[in-house]
């Protein structure tokens, strides 16, 4: 997989056209993200009743959730603005909702409208006991399991160790045809412990109605290692050692790993000084207003500087953490210089703040040596859902 994006990444006519580009700009590689997707279904095809979702929270970029349509069954949203821009898109029947932030109103607006939420709480549950009482539900399963490895593990969910919860079921006559597992990336480790937490549900009885298991994402891995086969293995024997081969559906929702890799930023240096063998840059856009839960690679850049020295590169705000990289040996690079920060597809745009007041950079798509740039892209869009049967 990283052999073939890398080759992608290094067309000299692909890099050119990034420098030829006004800068702060995010650009979206779609010719990556549909081998991405391609590589995907190749990998799904020995199991067709997985089927393969796109968490929203990723990104929210319109374009980009219209071009991903023609080649996902669905998406997963976490908030009702997620879940209202999904709409313009997708059917409700191809979306996943879940999340701790959706209100008891909005709740009884989705059963209003035949929708299945999945809970994440007890007390979300329980809130809504007159909406759902003999009704159908999902919810998403607390799995205590840390794969940070850090001592804290995931607040989301509802733990089948509280009886509470099989109590609030009796009352209400509901029926679990849904769970939503979500905690990481998928390992051996995350598997035990979802044989663990399906162990339960089976003791109680609970299995027999359950329609759908959503396995969520943290995929990103996998993709890079080319180790689907070995999740798809993994899902089989869940399915024939819990619900003995029975036709239910099994999601997976990678967010990350589908347009993490497709994402470039580039920028441009408006400020070089250096001093004491360190070469200090500024560069047009904020690494603190972008990148809050990962930094991006320093992919190249236009120097032509035969000098290799120490460099930090900072971003444009006034927070003194507010860097690319520090102490990072490269070419000298001086005013005007661009750079490219590789990968960045995701969780820049839904993360992003404003201190200063700075916009988010201007988004652009690429493809078949074309840049495109807001409705430019939608003719793009149309061919690609054509090529695929939409």
């Amino acid at each position: 997989m990283l052999k073939e994006i890398s080759e992608i990444l290094s067309d000299k006519k692909f890099r050119e056209s990034l420098f030829s580009i006004e800068t702060p700009a995010y650009i979206y590689h779609l010719e990556i993200l549909e081998f991405i997707l391609k590589k995907l279904e190749a990998d799904m095809k020995s199991m067709n009743n997985l089927k393969l979702y796109y968490a929203v929270k990723a990104n929210s970029n319109t374009e980009i959730i219209q071009f991903l349509h023609s080649f996902i069954d669905g998406v997963d949203v976490a908030s009702i603005y997620e879940y209202k821009l999904a709409k313009e898109i997708f059917d409700d029947k191809e979306i996943s909702i879940t999340g701790p932030s959706f209100t008891k109103f909005e709740i009884e607006k989705f059963y209003n409208n035949n929708k299945i939420f999945d809970f994440n709480s007890i007390s979300q549950l329980k809130g809504c006991k007159d909406i759902v009482f003999n009704k159908t539900i999902g919810i998403r399963i607390n799995i205590p399991y840390n794969y940070k490895n850090n001592d804290i593990e995931s607040r989301f969910g509802i733990s089948l160790t509280n009886s509470n919860f099989f109590e609030i079921l009796d009352n209400l006559n509901t029926q679990l045809v849904r769970v939503h597992l979500h905690s990481g990336e998928k390992n051996r480790n995350y598997f035990k412990h979802l044989r663990n937490q399906l162990n339960i549900l089976k003791k109680r009885g609970l299995l027999s109605n359950i329609q759908e298991v959503n396995l969520g994402g943290g995929l990103l891995d996998l993709i890079l290692k080319d180790n689907m086969p070995w999740l798809i293995k993994e899902i089989k024997e869940i399915q024939r050692d819990f619900f003995e081969d029975k036709k239910i559906n099994f999601i997976i929702e990678p967010g990350g790993g589908l347009i993490h890799l497709c994402g470039i930023l580039i920028t441009k240096v408006i400020s070089a000084d250096y001093y004491e063998d360190i070469n200090n840059i500024v560069v047009d856009t904020s690494s603190y207003n972008l990148n809050h839960w990962f930094k991006p690679k320093l992919l190249t850049h236009t120097s032509n500087n035969h000098s290799r020295v120490k460099t930090n590169i900072y971003g444009t705000t006034c927070y003194e953490g507010d860097y690319f990289s520090l102490e990072r040996i490269t070419k000298k690079l001086s005013m005007k210089d661009k750079l490219l920060f590789y990968p960045v597809g995701a969780y820049s745009k839904s993360n992003h703040t404003k201190l200063h007041g700075f916009s988010f950079p201007k988004e652009y798509y690429f493809s078949k040596t074309n840049i495109y740039e807001g409705d430019e892209v939608a003719s793009y869009i149309s061919t690609a859902n054509e090529r695929f049967g939409e």
